[in-house]
Formats: structure tokens, sequence, C-alpha cells
């Protein structure tokens, strides 16, 4: 089962909650938004118990990716050249974070 989670920002904050028994319902849901400020979630659940959770947060045309499978991944890219002077804002629920 797969539990996940939408919440787009555009035009006030709207919040979808949904469970789903596969992967390919999952994809059905999931996609990378236009200009529109995004935060996904998706739990791997079994049992009541979360096996892994994957979160992105898209802001603009850049986007911050997390997998948690009880150890912590981050990837880079490490041939992307960003000029930038701002540090990104990323929406997540009620609150905002920046990104370097």
């Amino acid at each position: 089962m797969f539990k996940v989670e939408i919440i787009q920002f555009m035009s006030g904050r709207r919040v979808e909650g949904l469970l789903l028994k596969n992967a390919d319902e999952v994809l059905k849901y999931i996609e990378v938004p236009g200009d529109s400020p995004i935060f996904y979630t998706v739990d791997r659940v079994e049992d009541r118990t979360s096996l892994g959770c994957f979160q992105a947060w898209f802001s603009n045309d850049r986007a911050l990716v997390r997998l948690d499978e009880h150890r912590e991944h981050y990837a880079t890219n490490p041939t992307l050249v960003v000029e930038q002077v701002d540090d990104i804002v990323f929406n997540e629920d009620t609150h905002t974070f920046t990104w370097p």
C-alpha cells in the first residue's frame, strides 16, 4: 500500500491524500509541475509500518528530493552549474524553507 499526499500552493493551499495499492497507481498522480509550487510525499506502508518515504518539493524550475529508507540518501549533480544569487524558497505544508 502507498500513502500519497499532494500539496499544491497556487491559488491557495490544496491538499490531496490518497491510499493506493501499487506503484503504477502512484505514477498516475505524481508528475513534474510547471511553474506552480508543489510538494509530494509517498510512503510505502505495510502492516501500518513505513518501509520508505519519497518526498519532492518543486519551486519554479528547481526541485529538492529526499528518500528515506531508514538511512539518508542525498543525490547531487556535480555537472550542474547554477548562477544564482538568492536561495531557493520551497513550500512545505504550512511553512516555507530555503535551500542554497
